[in-house]
């Protein structure tokens, strides 16, 4: 029945942004407040525009996003423009080799992990950063002579990083006698 004066409070609405990835690599804001290894989260004020940017850890490459706006393919790049909470994931898929084994000669070649066995020539696909250690054994009347193509050898033993294709091959010897007669 009088005049009145009435005011009001408004709050801006915040959001939470939460990180969360499968695989190895990190997920940074734009802005610094995400910078994440495993999960992260952080809240921002409605309408707020964000960019996530995911970097694969060596041996391993970025596959995609989940829970993004819109996606910047080329820079890995999610963006996030904030009017409702976000679950964001970024995916890394850990890279793999081909690793080749091959003989010259007459012997075999297996590896430590029982994924290479052969007798002339055998493939396997790892996992980078694997590291494969293959054995030589020579045919009877034969003798390894030789390896080619591994990062380290000792005796009968090829040593394999798997951080890039290897192609190794093992060179058997046919023995040899010398025969006098008298």
């Amino acid at each position: 029945n009088s005049a009145r004066n009435v005011s009001g409070n408004f709050v801006q609405l915040s959001y939470l942004v939460a990180v969360s990835k499968s695989g190895s690599g990190t997920v940074t804001s734009d802005d610094g407040h995400i910078n994440c290894g495993s999960t992260c989260s952080s809240t921002y004020l409605s309408g707020t525009f964000v960019q996530l940017t995911a970097t694969p850890t060596p041996g391993w490459i970025f596959s995609g996003w989940q829970g993004c706006d819109f996606t910047i393919v080329p820079q890995n790049i999610c963006a996030l423009g904030l009017n409702h909470p976000a679950n964001v994931t970024a995916t890394f898929t850990q890279l793999s080799y081909v690793l080749t084994a091959a003989k010259v000669g007459s012997g075999t070649i297996t590896s430590s992990d029982g994924k290479i066995n052969c007798g002339k020539a055998c493939t396997f696909n790892y996992l980078s950063g694997t590291t494969v250690t293959l054995t030589a054994t020579p045919a009877t009347g034969w003798a390894l002579t030789s390896w080619s193509g591994c990062d380290s050898v000792s005796g009968s033993t090829c040593i394999a990083t798997m951080n890039s294709t290897h192609n190794v091959t093992a060179t058997f010897t046919q023995l040899s006698y010398l025969l006098t007669a008298a």
